[in-house]
């Protein structure tokens, strides 16, 4: 089992690995100057039950695209399964 921290998890995932006695690794986010998103995982999720830590507060799109990209990228490196959690979901209210 490995605990993934997406850019708003605010170490949230070290936490938890702490208390479950597992991995914890943070993901590596970069913005382009032309806007574009770079996701990296730092460690192998081959074959391992992977948890994504990531709040969804203010600016909620930029952290959703982002929860998305990440579970996008484990799935691609073959992870056995993904989970997300997110410890809190800010909703948006239109005028």
């Amino acid at each position: 089992m490995i605990i993934l921290g997406g850019t708003a998890s605010n170490s949230l995932e070290e936490k938890i690995a702490k208390f479950l006695g597992c991995k914890a690794s943070k993901v590596e986010s970069k913005i382009f100057p032309d806007g574009e998103s770079y996701i990296r995982i730092p460690i192998s999720v081959e074959d391992e039950d992977v948890y994504i830590v990531q709040s969804l507060y203010y600016p909620q799109d930029k952290h959703i695209i982002e929860l998305l990209l990440i579970a996008e990228t484990v799935k691609d490196l073959k992870a056995s399964s993904v989970t997300a959690i997110i410890p809190l979901f800010s909703i948006c209210k239109a005028g």
